[in-house]
């Protein structure tokens, strides 16, 4: 898979209606309506989604535990991605995401689009190049963006990039206002979780860490709010098989003491483990993607990918595994 190594299956598994109802109704019902009162109080410099459509980016994704593998409040999502990357693992693995993506740019009035790859994300460069071809075989007019050279008039960006990547004056690099998708802290952004999941909470803000930890059976997780990728990610999972791959509490408790001690506990989470699905030795989580529609002010369900891994912490590498996640027919965006 060009610069990145995985492995794709030829395996796919097909959502049920049921289950694009719920996973749309926690994007439109709870994700947007938390992102829009959260993000332009935390960041108001915003992107050109936000300025625009009031939607964090084109495409967003869900990390989260199959919905069929647990009956949690939170229906086990782990964050929902608005700086998204891997959409060549998802062409090349049967999800047409550029027909989708191509069709919500053209509701939205963009026929034009510029491209790069910032400094950070020089691993993803095939990765983009590849969706942008796809892109352009539906019409959209993708022209690669020099960023050496200023883009200061080039409208809209579609960038592989975080926020350290970008310039507040627009002089060299881009500024946030010109780009579709969401960078701030790498896309990793997470406060919308204190809406979604009612255990999740501000380490700050647990009281009693003892009940906290007492109270959730099957484990939990502390990750930080702004973090992006597994950076900072501990898993304490209580029951086997996951148990053997997740850190012990005493081991967690004290990574928490360090927290306080010397950093700030008002930016990192803790939440409910909700596992993902063992299988095959290993562990299967979902990464669900959903397409804005303009003309509905609404996410659209498309598809996504199932990942497995041999980790708890699932994620792209050379031991993990995709396959196609589909949607039934009749609801094609």
């Amino acid at each position: 898979m060009g610069q990145w190594q995985t492995n794709l299956s030829q395996s796919a598994l097909t959502l049920s209606p049921e289950q694009v109802h719920t996973l749309e109704t926690l994007l439109n019902d709870r994700y947007l309506p938390s992102v829009r009162r959260r993000f332009p109080e935390q960041h108001p410099e915003g992107n050109l989604m936000m300025h625009n459509f009031s939607a964090p980016a084109p495409v967003v994704r869900f990390d989260m535990a199959p919905l069929d593998s647990h009956d949690g409040s939170s229906h086990g999502v782990y964050e929902i991605e608005a700086n998204t990357a891997g959409h060549s693992i998802a062409m090349q693995a049967g999800l047409p995401i550029h027909v989708y993506l191509s069709a919500a740019l053209k509701k939205m009035g963009i026929t034009r689009l510029g491209y790069a790859v910032t400094e950070s994300r020089q691993d993803q460069d095939w990765d983009l190049r590849l969706l942008m071809d796809g892109l352009k075989a539906q019409g959209i007019d993708v022209q690669p963006v020099d960023l050496m050279n200023g883009v200061a008039d080039f409208t809209p960006l579609w960038l592989r990039s975080g926020q350290e990547d970008l310039d507040p004056d627009g002089l060299v690099m881009p500024r946030f206002n010109q780009c579709l998708q969401w960078h701030i802290d790498g896309g990793g952004e997470k406060s919308y979780l204190f809406d979604i999941d009612p255990t999740a909470v501000r380490l700050s803000e647990v009281g009693n860490l003892a009940a906290y930890l007492e109270q959730h059976k099957a484990g939990v997780v502390l990750k930080e709010i702004g973090g992006w990728g597994t950076r900072n990610v501990e898993i304490l999972a209580r029951q086997q098989p996951h148990k053997k791959k997740s850190i012990t509490q005493a081991r967690l408790v004290k990574q928490i003491d360090r927290i306080f001690e010397y950093d700030d506990p008002s930016r990192y989470l803790l939440q409910a483990f909700v596992p993902p699905t063992a299988v095959d030795g290993g562990f299967m989580m979902w990464r669900v993607m959903g397409v804005y529609d303009a003309h509905s002010d609404r996410y659209r369900v498309v598809g996504g990918l199932w990942n497995w891994r041999r980790s708890l912490k699932l994620h792209g590498a050379d031991d993990a595994v995709f396959g196609q996640i589909d949607i039934p027919s009749r609801l094609q965006f």
